[in-house]
């Protein structure tokens, strides 16, 4: 009987300590799960703000200039084109987020294929395989994929054979990992919540390392990208341009003062005043007003929230109609 009952008790002891680690970690999980989520909704109050700051007045190119070529003046502090909040709770809370011009990339369906090849940082074979997936041809390129390879995946997909919607499709595409999708900004967005170190946010030059596809393409624009708003890197992939035109670019955004995104920034308002930049040939000034456009109505949100540790990043593509601005599409990084 006395071992009935000593077995007894040890069954239910057992079962008493399961319980209770059972309930421990369930609650860890649980906890996990709500910073989890405050974290999505503080990036969603990033994308919100932006949008607010978008709408609020017309997007001449000066402003869409300044909204998108983000300096660390304090006019720009006034503006709060980027900021880094903290909570007054007992929390660890941090966010970040900035703006970049849609038309400040390459459009990945309309640009023309040789100002990828002059970027350096895109692999032949993944070049190749962009155009098989955008084409509207079955016809596989050099290094290339069509649907005879996407069929043999598990589970196998269609070759699109269309246009890119959002740029989150080229995951789909062979040889396209996360990695090189992303490349360092999920790095940079990190390194600057617990200081503001606005330099980060232009580390990523198309021409060096591996900068991450959706620093280099876009998946909307005409095939034109955006003078005042480009990257160095990118102008210089633009067939015809060299280094000096793209200096003389870049020295006439800098101002009088030669400091890139300080109060004085100078923007290129028209075609006129494409001709009127010094240090380019005749024929530069013309690829210039072919391959560029001054203004634009389409925007790249970015958004990086952490809650203890728990991290969120949001990628957000807003177009501007009127002062209204709309969510086009929505892709969580992280």
């Amino acid at each position: 009987m006395l071992v009935f009952v000593l077995i007894v008790i040890s069954s239910m002891t057992i079962l008493a300590i399961g319980l209770a680690y059972r309930s421990r970690v369930e609650m860890r999980l649980s906890y996990a799960s709500c910073q989890r989520a405050k974290a999505y909704y503080l990036a969603l109050g990033g994308l919100q703000w932006c949008k607010a700051l978008l709408a609020q007045t017309p997007l001449n190119p000066e402003r869409t200039t300044r909204v998108c070529r983000f300096n660390s003046s304090a006019a720009s502090d006034r503006e709060r084109l980027f900021e880094q909040i903290k909570t007054y709770t007992d929390e660890p809370m941090e966010l970040v987020y900035w703006i970049r011009d849609e038309l400040g990339y390459l459009s990945v369906n309309k640009s023309d294929s040789g100002s990828w090849e002059n970027l350096g940082s895109i692999r032949r074979e993944q070049q190749a395989c962009i155009l098989d997936w955008i084409d509207l041809d079955s016809d596989t390129n050099l290094d290339g994929a069509e649907l005879d390879f996407y069929e043999r995946l598990e589970p196998p997909w269609l070759c699109k054979n269309a246009s890119i919607i959002a740029l989150k499709e080229l995951l789909f595409v062979k040889n396209i990992t996360h990695d090189r999708y992303i490349g360092r900004l999920i790095d940079s967005a990190a390194k600057i919540a617990g200081k503001v170190d606005y330099q980060l946010l232009f580390e990523s030059d198309p021409e060096k390392g591996n900068p991450g596809l959706v620093n280099i393409f876009s998946a909307h624009g005409d095939g034109k990208v955006n003078i005042n708003t480009a990257s160095g890197g990118i102008l210089s992939s633009l067939p015809g341009i060299d280094e000096q035109a793209v200096e003389a670019i870049l020295t006439l955004r800098a101002g009088p003062d030669g400091q890139d995104r300080t109060d004085d920034d100078v923007c290129v308002e028209n075609a006129e005043g494409i001709s009127r930049l010094e240090g380019l040939t005749e024929l530069q000034a013309e690829l210039l007003q072919q391959y560029c456009c001054f203004n634009s109505d389409t925007f790249r949100i970015f958004s990086y929230a952490e809650v203890k540790g728990h991290k969120c990043f949001l990628m957000a593509t807003v177009r501007v109609a009127e002062n209204r601005p709309q969510i086009l599409t929505v892709e969580r990084l992280l």
